[in-house]
């Protein structure tokens, strides 16, 4: 059952008034993490968005260019208190896998996405400081790097 409690409810409609202050803040918090880790970008993949199409944020994916990069990146930013989660194509998900079986190695840029790719967050109450320091770590694991 997707029913939720009244509380839930509740919940839900004051955020729905608030949702455009919730998506702008998200968007803003995504435009910087883009502007202050650009100059990595000869190690990461950042996301772009199309002319014309509105992405929110709901997460900020990042995919690591060297495969061997990406343990030991989320590993330092979970110990320097930046949550993460694993960008999980579709394939991935158990019900594709119990339909059909390890589907990844037919298709290259899910597998890729799978091996280099994770999420850090963008929720509104993150503060500029907050946003500053995620980046910061970036540099700073990426500094004794050369890419």
């Amino acid at each position: 059952s997707f029913r939720c409690t009244e509380m839930e409810a509740a919940r839900g409609c004051a955020q729905m008034e608030r949702r455009r202050d919730i998506v702008n803040r998200r968007v803003e918090i995504a435009v910087t993490y883009s502007e202050l880790l650009d100059d990595l970008q000869g190690h990461l993949q950042l996301p772009t968005t199309m002319p014309g199409v509105e992405n929110v944020f709901m997460m900020y994916p990042v995919v690591v260019r060297d495969p061997a990069v990406k343990r030991p990146l989320v590993n330092f930013l979970e110990e320097n208190g930046i949550e993460t989660r694993d960008l999980l194509p579709l394939l991935n998900q158990p019900v594709y896998k119990k339909l059909w079986g390890d589907l990844l190695p037919e298709y290259p840029v899910a597998k890729m996405l799978d091996e280099c790719g994770f999420y850090i967050g963008t929720h509104q109450y993150l503060t500029d400081d907050d946003v500053e320091y995620v980046s910061a770590k970036f540099h700073e694991f990426f500094r004794p790097r050369k890419p």
